[in-house]
């Protein structure tokens, strides 16, 4: 069975944490390890492909409605390039001094827990629930249905493709990404006039934004993953932020050079209603860049989230089959597959709109969190190697920023939607009792772990 998978166990568990469903079988003698490719050239293009996705193609319009002016909006795209700045750099500290794959989970258990054990647990535990089950999944989701419209657009008429026929493909491309896995005018300027003066708006215009900049932590995911990461994480950083804020904003300024922001706010593909009037014909090709760009992101994403599920096994928090890794390809493949199952059901459920809410509310409070932690490490583990000090004033904005982004759609729209994301993310207090703090092992789920694994060794044999 060794010869197929190996289970990745944590350095620092103790013996209560490695007595899990597989006790009495074999442990292995060697320990499988992920494989550090990813370069500087890598890891930069790691973070881009990430955040440059799908937000491009979906934030404008929610940015220009909340703004209501070109000037203001494009403000608000620097700023929120910035915010991502700021907490990338926080993120970048925090990944030296804990340079562990699985980012907020790793960080919440050894930075917040470093300053009380048991509340660090808890916090790990539900965020990796929250990912596991809630983040990742609808994220990805997200990304391949807005990539799934941008491509049937691209080769159906005017009216549009069907949403069934949108989720069907959206699953087809999921399946495809599993498989990749497991191997200025006068026009402009009239444009400023009618700035909002709602102070609530211009934070539901950050909101916006920001989810077009997600993916500024996703390196700090695949950190075991990167050559010489304590170098290569801030170099990377500070090389990937800037060519997106910059690439942001042009694009920006591209659409309102062409489309007044009437037609914007009414496009229901806002690059092909740009590549139509710029384009003509030839706008047909644009939405399958797109979608290859929005395939890639959502690729990108997979890697991010597997890891998390790997790590959050190796921590206890999730079945031990999850904490195994691929021994000939050196991947994670059964989280691979759990999050691609999740983000199908995700894809069928809900829709785009709903699932970038759900996400970007939940997010940022893991974020801020990460940023508690990030400050508590400045005590616990002043003597850690740091590629980037970020000072004690900066960690702060970004709380206060987080809290932030937390309170305000709350207040300006509160729906229901933000009551249900609460009480899941609360829900993993439920299990986090019985399962995690009291250890109470199911027979059922070691039985079907070592079936599992050994069907999966069988058919790998048969194949020799």
């Amino acid at each position: 069975m060794n010869n197929v998978y190996q289970r990745r166990v944590h350095p620092i568990f103790d013996e209560e944490h490695r007595s899990a469903s597989l006790s009495k079988e074999t442990p292995p003698t060697e320990e499988t390890t992920l494989k550090r490719h990813l370069s500087l050239f890598s890891g930069t293009c790691f973070i881009i492909g990430n955040i440059i996705g799908s937000g491009i193609f979906v934030s404008p319009q929610g940015v220009l409605r909340y703004t209501e002016s070109v000037g203001l909006c494009l403000i608000v795209w620097t700023a929120c390039g910035f915010i991502s700045i700021l907490g990338a750099l926080s993120y970048a500290e925090i990944g030296t001094v804990i340079p562990l794959s699985g980012t907020e989970l790793a960080y919440m258990q050894e930075g917040i827990g470093s300053v009380h054990a048991r509340t660090g647990n808890v916090l790990a535990f539900v965020f990796n629930w929250a990912s596991a089950f809630i983040l990742n999944p609808s994220a990805i989701a997200a990304v391949t249905l807005i990539s799934s419209q941008y491509f049937l657009s691209g080769i159906m008429d005017s009216c549009g493709p069907p949403e069934e026929l949108v989720k069907m493909f959206a699953i087809f491309l999921l399946r495809y990404t599993e498989n990749l896995q497991s191997g200025f005018t006068d026009e402009y300027e009239y444009q400023n006039f009618g700035t909002t003066k709602n102070p609530l708006g211009i934070a539901l215009a950050f909101y916006s934004g920001l989810w077009a900049y997600e993916g500024w932590s996703s390196l700090n995911s695949v950190t075991e993953e990167l050559k010489n990461s304590k170098r290569n994480l801030g170099l990377a950083l500070a090389l990937a932020l800037p060519t997106v804020i910059i690439l942001y904003v042009l694009i920006n300024i591209s659409y309102f050079t062409v489309m007044s922001k009437a037609v914007l706010l009414s496009s229901n593909a806002v690059a092909v209603t740009w590549g139509e009037e710029l384009l003509g014909p030839v706008v047909r090709v644009l939405p399958i860049m797109i979608d290859i760009s929005a395939l890639g992101s959502a690729n990108g994403g997979l890697v991010q989230s597997s890891r998390y599920c790997m790590v959050g096994a190796r921590y206890g928090y999730l079945p031990e089959i999850f904490a195994c890794i691929q021994k000939q390809r050196r991947t994670p493949l059964p989280s691979i597959v759990f999050q691609i199952i999740l983000s199908i059901i995700y894809c069928i459920l809900s829709n785009v709109n709903t699932l970038i809410n759900f996400f970007s509310f939940v997010a940022w409070l893991f974020y801020g969190l990460s940023f508690v932690a990030t400050l508590c490490c400045k005590w616990t583990k002043r003597d850690a190697y740091r590629v980037i000090n970020v000072p004690i004033p900066v960690l702060i904005i970004n709380i206060l920023i987080a809290i932030y982004l937390i309170l305000i759609p709350v207040i300006s729209d509160p729906n229901i939607g933000y009551l249900v994301a609460g009480i899941l993310v609360l829900s993993g207090l439920i299990l986090y009792y019985p399962f995690v703090y009291r250890k109470i092992e199911l027979r059922f789920m070691s039985r079907t772990h070592s079936n599992i694994l050994t069907s999966l060794f069988r058919s790998a044999k048969g194949r020799n």
